[in-house]
């Protein structure tokens, strides 16, 4: 794929934990009961400094501290992490997405000194105080403006990232004259992929919430406007009459991988170095066929992938998984890799 003095880019999972209860994210079933596979796990800032030593860091272009599962503000060593990165490399572009209903004011004021010039925070803000609770569930509103405005009164550069649904669309310009009252440097309008319906190959119209108890209390809305459609979906019912089925559909797409691109790896809570956070994210999602295809690839070599033991993450770069497993699995007529071809096909 590329060797170890290529990478320029790092997706750092620093913890697990989340105060967020959101329908869609896999780290509980469907909002409600936690996906007993998602144990808590988080890195220390002793584990970061071992698993990315000074010279590797300098390396680097960008880090950016986001999760599958959990939220960076939950980390017991993120403010102490950042600042390592920092003072490792002043021209490094550091980053961290949070929904912000965690920490406090100060907090976040020391993680914009922390972070400086070079480097931003996002808050994922899904409406405003009247819808964001609907899908970022057990977050607090006030809160989130109080410590974004902190962010922001400290020097630091805060984006808002806006998932559209049904329930918020209508606000979408509200809230992006309210992020920009309020000194948010960016608004980003994102278009989940998280209502396709696999073996309808189409857009579900809603998604369920649970419970805890597993019961059903509510549903989620797919945007009503086209335009707030996520393209994979968009393209995948203008394409499905020409495919038997998803597989099909998946086999037919060309390859082009973000993480060659971008020159990057992904690092989870527990220490596994992989190409990308969707590949990791196989290991612990809900069964399915992609989780299926991808756990039987990654048997056997879960150790080799851990930088939490003596395992260098030159050497797992090095390493035949990276350099020939994943690639092997991109070609048409065999067994391609399903989540590489939804996620980075063409």
């Amino acid at each position: 794929m590329y060797s170890f003095s290529d990478i320029r880019q790092v997706h750092l999972e620093i913890t697990e934990r989340c105060n967020a209860a959101c329908p869609q994210c896999p780290r509980r079933i469907d909002g409600g009961a936690m996906n007993p596979k998602v144990t808590g796990a988080e890195l220390s800032l002793g584990e970061i400094r071992r698993i990315m030593p000074v010279e590797f860091v300098r390396q680097l272009s960008k880090v950016y501290l986001c999760g599958n599962y959990g939220d960076p503000a939950a980390g017991a060593d993120t403010l102490e992490i950042v600042r390592y990165l920092r003072d490792a490399s002043p021209r490094l572009r550091i980053g961290i997405h949070s929904n912000g209903s965690l920490r406090n004011e100060d907090w976040w004021r020391d993680l914009a000194r922390a972070i400086g010039e070079n480097g931003y925070a996002r808050f994922a803000i899904d409406g405003l105080e009247d819808t964001n609770h609907i899908y970022r569930r057990n977050t607090d509103w006030v809160k989130i403006v109080q410590n974004a405005t902190a962010y922001i009164a400290a020097g630091g550069r805060a984006e808002w990232d806006f998932i559209v649904f049904a329930h918020n669309e209508h606000q979408l310009e509200a809230a992006r004259d309210f992020s920009h009252a309020l000194g948010f440097a960016a608004f980003n309008v994102k278009k989940t992929a998280r209502f396709l319906k696999r073996d309808a190959m189409a857009y579900a119209a809603k998604s369920p919430v649970k419970s805890v108890s597993g019961s059903l209390v509510d549903e989620i809305q797919s945007p009503s406007r086209a335009e707030f459609r996520n393209d994979f979906l968009e393209s995948l019912e203008a394409d499905r009459a020409r495919h038997s089925s998803f597989d099909a559909y998946l086999d037919s797409r060309e390859i082009d991988c973000k993480a060659v691109r971008e020159k990057s790896i992904y690092i989870s809570a527990e220490g596994q170095v992989l190409p990308c956070c969707y590949l990791a994210a196989m290991l612990k999602n809900p069964p399915g066929d992609e989780t299926r295809q991808f756990s039987q690839l990654f048997d056997g070599v879960a150790a080799e992938l851990s930088a939490t033991g003596n395992v260098s993450v030159e050497k797992i770069v090095a390493g035949h998984f990276f350099q020939n497993q994943v690639k092997d699995k991109w070609q048409s007529g065999g067994e391609k890799l399903k989540v590489c071809a939804r996620v980075c096909g063409r």
